[in-house]
């Protein structure tokens, strides 16, 4: 019974050990949504110069027997391990498709650096090639009193930033207008012509109606756009010299008795 209790528990503290979320110094979680995706993962980096490995938690234990440890960053050499820095001492800058997160608190320098803290800093840049990630060591900046630290680069995909559509609300509705009358047109021909039999312009869909509302829009725009709205002209009439109007009821009219001799 005991043995299945250790289990469990182990389960349980090495589930909660690999969530483990970094502690942000000056209240960087505001602006650590981007590196959510990458938190729980683990790098490693070789530095063959000074033949050191190093191991690297993203948010999270660098060392994989000891999830519940807060080491971020643990340098490993042929004389044991040294602490980097702790992802429970951490800051966070954010840019366009790169991230630095910084881990403070590490192991004491022994005789240079002002004897101050380890630091580590991690350049996360975008490589969309890189699915996995890949980790290298850029440097060790101790030839200083102070302000030493260690930089790592990991380029990752999901360090790229996800890229906004740059199509317009009134663009995505046109495009859907035109994918519908699209559907609408060929839809309804196959329809008309294989299942209607119609030939020719009749297989254009509810012929009929688009003949009406052709007429209908051509009578509009002729009483909108035509001047008189349509009403011919009052016909021109002839007038005398004297200004005298002469109409053919004025004009007497003489029998045809009256032309006869007498």
């Amino acid at each position: 019974m005991q043995y299945y209790i250790s289990i469990v528990l182990v389960t349980v503290v090495s589930y909660y050990g690999i969530k483990s979320e970094c502690t942000w110094k000056d209240g960087g979680h505001e602006t650590s949504g981007r590196l959510a995706p990458l938190q729980g993962q683990r790098f490693t980096a070789e530095d063959p110069d000074n033949k050191f490995s190093y191991s690297i938690g993203i948010c999270s234990s660098a060392l994989s027997d000891d999830a519940t440890s807060d080491i971020g960053v643990l340098q490993t050499t042929k004389d044991g391990t040294k602490t980097v820095g702790k992802y429970s001492s951490a800051e966070i800058k954010i840019g366009t498709n790169w991230m630095l997160l910084e881990y403070n608190g590490g192991d004491n320098y022994g005789t240079h650096c002002g004897k101050e803290e380890r630091r580590a800093n991690i350049f996360i840049t975008c490589n969309k090639k890189q699915t996995n990630g890949i980790a290298r060591v850029v440097e060790e900046n101790t030839n200083r009193t102070a302000n030493c630290y260690y930089l790592f680069e990991i380029e990752h995909a999901l360090a790229c930033q996800i890229e906004k559509s740059s199509l317009g609300t009134g663009t995505v509705i046109f495009i859907i207008l035109l994918v519908l009358i699209a559907v609408y047109l060929v839809g309804g021909f196959l329809f008309q012509r294989y299942f209607a039999g119609a030939k020719g312009i009749e297989q254009i869909p509810h012929l009929s109606f688009w003949r009406k509302t052709g007429n209908f829009l051509a009578d509009g725009c002729d009483i909108v756009c035509r001047c008189g709205g349509g009403v011919e002209p009052e016909a021109r009439q002839y007038r005398g010299i004297g200004g005298d109007d002469v109409h053919e009821e004025d004009i007497t009219v003489e029998h045809d008795e009256n032309l006869l001799p007498m």
